[in-house]
């Protein structure tokens, strides 16, 4: 009984249906504590149950719910541990409890907490690397423990650690590749190989190393094409053949090529919109369309082609409110709706067609009001502006988040203060950047440009000034160090970020000339110090990537 709830559950997750699979899934965890209770020598009860509960977790995850989701993870982690500790002999305990210390780290990395995750896909990697050690001829440890060091790789790409990151990727695709070609009959290990490709292809893009990235674009298209044309009845093929265009489009854009870009965008949709219309029942089909649509419209405004712009955006928005019709809670789905309305009302904008962005507006701030993530954020704000503390670090820098995103700059820079003052070491991500996320609002706030808060007196505009200043100065510092002794790689990452600090618009009431001579005399020193060691920094940085980027 408890199989077949288990089976309606993955049923109606397949098919989009998140909210109504925890229903017989609940139903399943209920039956399987019952027969755990009353058989406990039966250890596939205890197993079972385990997989219930990581399941439970994963649907909890992508409905935005994350502390319910540690929770079961946490109870699938206790099963696990003790079933894979009592029998040793028995591998699928120890590989499924290698799963779940993966999807809690994902968890822990979605939530801010880039540490623990870390420690988690450790623990994984650790179990995986001895099954794969102790049965070199099985080749389903082989494949998770490549798939490790593709998790931990991505991990350490977005805390700024490309050399780590690059290496992880290497140790994936070294292993995807000799599976592949001992098992050319397993499309799974050639279609892995490609996401490995595809790994190494994003990492290569965002160092700054153009020509090797679209190399290994290549590489993975070439492996993608041959999977979807081989076996068309696998539409997971055909969307990843999708997504590999579209990576590459992204690329091409970056790099000034707007016409290949808009090319490779247009084979994607192609295959996404035929995907959504033979699939209505998945929803990520749909939302890959809006997110092709959104891409394409961006090359529209790059070209200043705003109507055809508007257009494509407001295709986006049917396409992706089609998929959020059918899981409103996905965090990914309300995510890029909220990225076509804003993309919507700044075309509509240069369009002079003020109507039109008013009601993209409205329909975003409608967008966020119905979130139930931020719904909860909102009530936990309004607690804290009346003076309760954050419950921990993790949950400071979501609410800090949230605060800037609703135009409380003076409260997100007191947020994100009072985090980086717990935890110093907040300030080694490189990837989150908190530390110029708090300048930037503490800039907003003392440029009055805030909302929904009490006005600030010119002494409190002046401490929030020194604030930032204070934050971007320590922010200069660290990148000035990473470009002497970090990667070579990293030196075109440093380059665009300094490149986005003269033109981010949160910091115009601290940078710009006209707004500098608003200062009082005692301040305006310090700011046009700052920003001639930023123009000398970005110099350097840029002449050193011009001088060293080899594929």
């Amino acid at each position: 009984m408890a199989n077949s709830h288990n089976i309606l559950a993955k049923l109606k997750y397949a098919t989009g249906r998140v909210e109504a699979a925890e229903a017989p899934l609940a139903r399943a965890i209920e039956i399987q504590e019952r027969l755990v209770r009353e058989n406990p020598p039966v250890t596939e009860y205890a197993s079972h149950l385990a997989e219930s509960h990581h399941f439970l977790g994963i649907l909890q995850m992508v409905s935005g719910r994350a502390e319910a989701a540690e929770a079961s993870f946490g109870h699938a982690l206790e099963i696990q541990e003790r079933l894979a500790r009592e029998n040793p002999a028995v591998t699928e305990y120890a590989s499924h409890l290698a799963t779940s210390h993966i999807n809690l780290g994902n968890l822990q990395e979605r939530t801010g907490r880039a540490d623990a995750a870390e420690a988690s896909f450790g623990r994984a990697l650790e179990i995986r690397e001895r099954l794969a050690v102790e049965n070199p001829t099985v080749t389903e440890f082989q494949s998770g423990l490549a798939n490790s060091h593709n998790s931990l790789g991505i991990l350490q790409q977005r805390a700024g650690r490309a050399e780590a990151a690059e290496a992880s990727f290497g140790h994936a695709v070294e292993i995807q590749e000799r599976l592949a070609r001992e098992n050319p009959a397993v499309t799974e290990y050639a279609s892995r190989l490609a996401m490995g490709h595809n790994n190494l292809a994003m990492l290569k893009s965002a160092t700054g190393r153009a020509e090797a990235a679209e190399a290994s674009f290549g590489h993975a298209l070439e492996i993608q094409e041959r999977l979807a044309v081989e076996n068309p009845a696998v539409t997971e093929y055909a969307s990843r053949l999708a997504m590999g265009h579209n990576n590459l489009g992204i690329l091409q854009g970056e790099t000034g090529r707007a016409d290949a870009a808009e090319a490779s965008h247009g084979r994607a949709l192609e295959i996404r919109e035929r995907l959504a219309r033979e699939h209505p029942e998945s929803p990520d089909f749909a939302s890959d369309v809006g997110g092709t649509l959104n891409n394409m419209s961006l090359i529209d405004r790059g070209a200043r082609r705003f109507t055809e712009a508007r257009e494509k955006l407001q295709q986006a928005i049917v396409w992706q409110r089609k998929a959020l019709a059918t899981n409103p809670r996905n965090p990914v789905y309300r995510q890029f709706l909220a990225n076509h309305l804003d993309g919507l009302s700044a075309a509509c904008q240069r369009l002079d067609d003020a109507e039109g962005a008013a009601e993209a507006q409205r329909q975003l701030a409608e967008l966020q009001a119905s979130d139930p993530q931020f719904q909860a954020l909102d009530a936990r704000l309004t607690a804290i502006a009346n003076g309760e503390p954050a419950k921990d670090n993790a949950e400071g820098l979501a609410l800090a988040q949230r605060a800037y995103d609703t135009r409380r700059y003076s409260l997100a820079a007191r947020l994100w203060g009072a985090a980086l003052e717990a935890d110093p070491k907040l300030t080694d991500d490189r990837q989150m950047q908190h530390r110029y996320n708090a300048a930037c609002a503490a800039s907003l706030a003392a440029a009055a440009l805030g909302q929904n808060e009490p006005p600030l007196d010119e002494d409190a505009q002046t401490r929030l000034r020194k604030h930032a200043l204070e934050w971007l100065t320590a922010e200069l510092a660290t990148w000035s160090t990473l470009l002497e002794s970090g990667p070579p790689e990293a030196k075109a990452l440093i380059a665009q970020t300094l490149k986005h600090w003269q033109q981010d618009s949160d910091l115009a009431g601290i940078r710009d000339a006209a707004e500098l001579t608003k200062l009082p005399e005692s301040e305006r020193g310090a700011w046009e110090w700052l920003w001639r060691q930023l123009d000398e920094l970005l110099a350097k940085a840029s002449a050193e990537t011009n001088s060293g980027n080899t594929p």
